[in-house]
């Protein structure tokens, strides 16, 4: 594989953690409103809200990870 093939893999993963990470709920009322829209009830949210801010937090590390990679890779292909 390439340089130029492996930075654009690792720019579809930094843009695919981006994605989830805007998709994700990140409050309570937010998870609710989602899980509403999908037909379950309230006792559905209260028991996964407390997951919130874990799964946010591993988002944020997913999504710095793979931009580290992606800018690595990248100043390695730079170089002659």
């Amino acid at each position: 594989m390439n340089a130029k093939c492996a930075c654009k893999a690792g720019s579809r993963a930094a843009f695919a953690t981006g994605l989830l990470a805007m998709i994700a709920p990140k409050c309570p009322l937010c998870l609710a409103g989602y899980l509403a829209f999908l037909g379950f009830g309230s006792t559905a949210a209260r028991s996964i809200a407390p997951l919130l801010l874990p799964m946010g937090i591993a988002f944020l590390v997913a999504s710095v990870a793979m931009f580290g990679i992606y800018r690595a890779k990248l100043a390695r292909a730079r170089q002659p």
